[in-house]
């Protein structure tokens, strides 16, 4: 194969080819990888940042709800009438949009004031989920859940409870808000449609301690259990920003950006679809492609032709002139036709037949003369 590949011109041609093809080939390749990957690692810095900014709003959302709602409790602590409570309630759920419902309950978590005040709301029930009452007697600052307060209410949200305690540290009552989530996921549709208005998709979700959605443009699944359908979100629960690709409910890849919420053990998911997101690695990966097929397909017509017109007139030429032939009537009709040719494989070919026949004509002069000189040296006396 080595002696073949050594004599062989179009052996040593079509590797000089296939290896610049291949040195092509792989270097775009190399050069889509690194594309790809500085280009998913350019919308994963920016996905990011944007749910970054959208954590840091909601901490601040909730700081500020569990700041008001303490000034709050100090000024129903120096109120004794349910109709003065009622009108510190109005007062402030007027002034704070976000809230949807306001409570004040008593030590063992009866409600006994609610604003807005509806017919479901019975003074003296059993405020709903009692595990935010149990937390806020044990605990000296504001406590939050989300769920559904008084259930009754049917209106999910973040409930905040603060207890407000007397100067020896007895435990008067409890002031609570619910923060509607259709409110806390307000921002999040105003980013996903001025996204949409651009052409790009992209989604944005909250999720609590427990994987429940809590803020999404799709309000149909709040505080339903997402955490198994956002790659990565259980890192963020955990403190710890996280990018990666995965698959998402529909089958298809998106880049998925996890970013906790401060202080709340929630997180901020970004998320929009590799595909559009990756879309000029897509375009140069089909670039890359049809440069390949142009690749095949110039180099099967180039080596056809270089097949029949050069290569196979060589190879033919230099076997049938490896000895002189015997008369000019057996010179080859190949070489006849190639040196018919005006280009430099029909100069060769010339230059071969006239070669040839010089040979022949100096052969037969040659062969004249040695005919002559037997013819001579036969007639002398071979003693003279």
């Amino acid at each position: 194969m080595r002696h073949y590949w050594r004599q062989s011109i179009l052996a040593q041609m079509l590797s000089a080819y296939l290896l610049f093809v291949i040195i092509v080939v792989s270097s775009g390749a190399g050069f889509n990888l690194f594309i790809q990957q500085r280009l998913q690692g350019d919308v994963q810095t920016a996905d990011q940042a944007l749910a970054q900014e959208i954590a840091l709003e909601t901490s601040l959302q909730l700081t500020d709800a569990e700041t008001s709602l303490v000034k709050l409790g100090q000024l129903v602590a120096q109120t004794s009438s349910p109709s003065d409570v009622t009108t510190l309630f109005r007062a402030y759920q007027a002034a704070q949009a976000d809230v949807e419902y306001v409570y004040w309950l008593d030590p063992v978590g009866a409600l006994k004031v609610a604003w807005p005040q509806t017919s479901e709301l019975g003074v003296g029930s059993e405020f709903s989920p009692p595990e935010v009452v149990q937390r806020a007697i044990a605990s000296a600052d504001p406590v939050y859940e989300v769920g559904i307060a008084v259930t009754t209410t049917f209106s999910a949200g973040v409930i905040i409870a603060e207890p407000i305690r007397s100067f020896d540290g007895r435990l008067i009552g409890i002031v609570a808000i619910n923060l509607s989530l259709f409110e806390l996921s307000e921002p999040l549709t105003t980013v996903v449609n001025a996204q949409l208005h651009q052409k790009r998709h992209l989604l944005i979700s909250i999720i609590d301690s427990q994987g429940e959605l809590i803020a999404t443009p799709n309000h149909q699944r709040v505080l339903q259990t997402v955490l198994d359908e956002l790659p990565g979100a259980d890192q963020a629960l955990h403190g710890r920003v996280d990018s990666r690709l995965g698959t998402g409910p529909d089958g298809q890849n998106w880049l998925f950006s996890s970013v906790p919420v401060p202080y709340t053990g929630w997180a901020v998911i970004v998320q929009r679809p590799a595909s559009e997101a990756l879309a000029v690695i897509t375009q140069f990966r089909i670039w890359l492609w049809i440069t390949v097929a142009l690749f095949a397909i110039g180099g099967l017509l180039f080596w056809l032709i270089l097949l029949n017109r050069v290569i196979r007139p060589l190879h033919t030429l230099a076997i049938q002139h490896q000895t002189l032939p015997t008369s000019e009537q057996a010179i080859h009709a190949h070489a006849t036709a190639v040196a018919q040719r005006n280009d430099e494989m029909g100069g060769l070919a010339r230059s071969l037949v006239r070669l040839e026949r010089d040979g022949l004509e100096k052969l037969g002069e040659l062969r004249t003369l040695l005919e002559t000189s037997n013819a001579v040296v036969s007639s002398l006396d071979p003693y003279a």
